[in-house]
Formats: structure tokens, sequence, C-alpha cells
């Protein structure tokens, strides 16, 4: 059975996470891990010790390894995309429930090609 090259497969909603071309969007798979919640795309994510990505719950430093989740994930954990560069809108970023990304963890994720600023929606 053969099939059309030129069909529509699926549809993205724009989401407004990104906020320039430039520099450029490189995604990467990360393993998640399992949590209580599903984790809303926008959601920046560290590595932890475990080889496992989970949501920026503490200040981060220099040595953290740092994603913006491109999708929703699922509180069962497995493998998502995430960014690891492009330019974001700041007022999409998020962390874990109950911490706020400081400018200090702004910097630090500016240091590994991960850029944000003010967007007005």
């Amino acid at each position: 059975m053969t099939k059309r090259l030129d069909n529509i497969i699926g549809e993205q909603d724009y989401n407004g996470l990104l906020a320039s071309t430039t520099p450029s969007a490189i995604v990467a798979t990360a393993e998640i891990a399992a949590g209580e919640a599903d984790i809303p795309a926008g959601t920046v994510i560290v590595k932890g010790e475990d080889g496992k990505y989970k949501p920026a719950s503490e200040a981060l430093t220099a040595e953290s390894i740092v994603l913006v989740l491109s999708e929703d994930a699922p509180a069962a954990g497995g493998i998502a995309t995430g960014y690891k560069t492009g330019n974001f809108a700041r007022g999409r970023l998020v962390a874990a429930e109950g911490y706020t990304l400081t400018a200090t963890d702004f910097d630090y994720m500016r240091q590994a090609g991960i850029l944000s600023e003010d967007v007005i929606d």
C-alpha cells in the first residue's frame, strides 16, 4: 500500500514559547524523572545526579545542565523533547511549583545558550 507524501500528518499550535529565531533553537531528547504531576511545555528542567531531568526547584549553578521543555511531559516520566538553545519569551518559562526563576538563573541559562526576553502577548 502506498501513501501520499504531501498529506497533513498533524498540527502544532503556536504556544508563544519562542521569542525569536536567533539563536537557532536546538532540540534534544531528555529522560524525565517520574513525578506527581504533568510537566508543561516551557518548564526549565535540570539534569539530576541520576541522569534524569526534573523541573528546576532550586537556584541554578554554572554546572547545571538545563533544557526548556518543548512539549508537555507526563507525570509518569519517559522521554520528552527540550530545547538546548534558543531565544524564549521570559514570561512563558516556569520552574517547579513553589520556585520562581531568578535573574541569576537567567544568567546561567544565557551562558548555556538559552536566551530570554520580555515579549508582549
